[in-house]
């Protein structure tokens, strides 16, 4: 999905996802196992999958 980045950072943050914007076009996540699940995970890259296919 080149050039929708902010799009798909949009949907992420309405979906609850955090995650952080970095310009030029770049979404940032850092999961970090002591703080994330791995749920938590599986649902991100759920979500990214469906926002991106």
């Amino acid at each position: 999905m080149p050039g929708k980045g902010k799009t798909v950072y949009d949907a992420l943050m309405k979906e609850g996802i955090m995650v952080d914007w970095r310009e030029p076009n770049v979404i940032r996540l850092a999961p970090v196992p002591l703080y994330n699940t791995y749920e938590e995970i599986w649902r991100f890259a759920s979500i990214l999958r469906e926002l991106v296919v």
